[in-house]
């Protein structure tokens, strides 16, 4: 009887395995815990996978958004619009931009948004979002007193532009 034996050093497998796992943990923890929205889209712009930040943007839970098309969101662009702009950055590769997004509850938010499209692993796209709402309202408010301005440099002194 003869016992034939076969010894394979798989330790640089094994620490292959375990970089890529504590890697997948790092990259998850981020997403979960960044205050920016997170969304993965098929190649047609279906919601495949959210974080919560951008669950609590939009006020729909994860399983409701992950039943959405990105252009259910969209408050400003058309159908036929997100459509094109989904078109713009598989094409690009990427894009970044400012759109309106519409919540559950109707209210709108302003977000800046950065696509990126993948042609591995099936075609599809990561996209960020973060929440400008405030950002927009102080410019707003910024304009306005731009414009006022010099209504009130050509006015006498002491007259404060209120009226009896």
């Amino acid at each position: 009887t003869r016992t034939v034996s076969q010894i394979r050093d798989i330790t640089e497998r094994q620490n292959a395995v375990k970089a890529l796992r504590e890697s997948h943990a790092a990259l998850s923890s981020i997403l979960e815990t960044t205050r920016d929205g997170f969304c993965h889209l098929d190649a047609q712009g279906h919601i495949i996978d959210v974080n919560p930040a951008y669950c609590a943007m939009t006020g729909y839970t994860r399983n409701e958004l992950l039943s959405m098309h990105m252009k259910k969101l969209e408050a400003v662009e058309t159908p036929q619009e997100v459509a094109a702009h989904i078109e713009q950055i598989r094409a690009f590769g990427s894009d970044t931009f400012e759109t309106t997004q519409r919540r559950k509850d109707g209210t709108r938010w302003n977000a800046e948004v950065s696509a990126t499209f993948r042609k591995e692993s099936g075609a599809d796209f990561f996209v960020f979002l973060r929440d400008i709402t405030e950002r927009k309202s102080a410019e707003q408010e910024l304009e306005q007193h731009r414009h006022r301005l010099p209504l009130l440099a050509h006015r006498p002194p002491g007259d404060s532009g209120a009226r009896d």
